[in-house]
């Protein structure tokens, strides 16, 4: 086969050369239909542009970075698949890091900037804080960041409505008839965390419900918080009659727990999530949890960051995009499903 090149995929396909190497630049400011076509027949020539040779011209990486907390768990596992997906489906390439092990996100940003591998940064930064905006004052690529205080006014944050997560899913425990709800929160340095500890005290008030210190338990999203919060809350007299857990993985701690204890879920105390992770679904009974949309929140992010890289958005305009959650049904609220 003769040697394939821009010129040739430009031709089968019917457009100019310049509108092709858009599309394998990952430009957003083409048509979806336009793009799709383009790789489909670079796809059948198996043509493959030098991405060396495309560095040199266009002073690009090809790379985007995204930073975690964490790797480890099936929640950060799906954030990093949904958007490994996304910046595959735009040519590009994905650069993992976490600020585990006591690094924190404005180091490792900052590390990311200097190092020059990457276009362009996606930041989970659910502890981070207003020293961040010094940073982007000289920041050289564009950043955005997933689930970042509201605070934090002069950035571009893709966000989850957390606070309204955690009202529905303790509205939904209220519905049953519950009163004495308890609650596993997370870390208090971490927005998601707050926002939730947040929704749980407005539907409370909103609901005549007293709150009560004693049916709290600072957690750090880990299942062995979850366990220990249900051994602290049985080792009381005034024991609840439900948990909500403030992420799904402390949740799956309460059911170890329960079971340790021979405490029966949801007969003797109901249990509720939030995250909708892959255990939750196979636990049993089946958790009621909320679920996160990732997929939507890496798709957003993803083209955002491509039209940031690509000049066809102000870098310096702020931007604050929230999403909403929806309640997912199990048993273990006392449903029957």
């Amino acid at each position: 086969m003769k040697n394939i090149n821009i010129i040739t995929i430009a031709k089968e396909a019917g457009v100019s050369t310049a509108t092709v190497s858009r599309a394998l630049s990952g430009s957003t400011s083409i048509k979806e239909s336009t793009r799709k076509k383009i790789i489909n027949v670079a796809e059948k020539f198996e043509y493959r542009p030098s991405h060396f040779a495309r560095s040199l011209s266009t002073k690009r990486t090809d790379t985007i970075g995204l930073i975690l907390p964490e790797l480890d768990g099936d929640f950060f596992m799906s954030v990093i698949h949904n958007i490994d997906d996304e910046v595959h489906k735009a040519n590009k390439y994905l650069m993992v890091s976490s600020t585990y092990n006591q690094r924190n996100e404005i180091e490792t940003v900052k590390e990311f900037i200097a190092s020059s591998r990457v276009d362009g940064v996606i930041v989970m930064a659910p502890t981070i804080n207003k020293k961040i905006e010094f940073i982007l004052k000289n920041n050289q690529i564009p950043i955005i960041y997933l689930n970042a205080s509201k605070k934090i006014i002069n950035i571009v944050n893709f966000t989850v409505d957390n606070f309204s997560g955690a009202k529905s899913v303790v509205e939904h425990l209220i519905m049953h008839g519950y009163r004495k709800i308890a609650m596993v929160k997370g870390p208090d340095a971490n927005n998601e965390a707050i926002e939730r500890f947040k929704g749980y005290q407005n539907i409370l008030e909103e609901n005549e419900i007293e709150y009560s210190d004693d049916f709290t338990f600072n957690g750090n999203f880990s299942m062995n918080a979850g366990f220990l919060a249900l051994e602290k809350f049985f080792s009381k007299k005034n024991k609840p009659e439900a948990i909500f857990a403030a992420n799904d993985m402390m949740a799956v701690g309460v059911y170890q727990a329960a079971k340790k204890l021979n405490i029966k879920i949801p007969e003797d105390i109901a249990v509720v999530g939030f995250d909708n992770i892959f255990l939750s679904q196979i636990v049993s009974p089946k958790l009621t949890t909320v679920k996160v949309p990732i997929g939507l929140l890496a798709n957003n992010a993803v083209q955002y960051l491509l039209k940031m890289i690509h000049n066809e958005v102000d870098l310096n305009l702020p931007l604050t995009h929230n999403l909403g959650t929806s309640l997912i049904i199990g048993e273990s609220c006392g449903c029957k499903i």
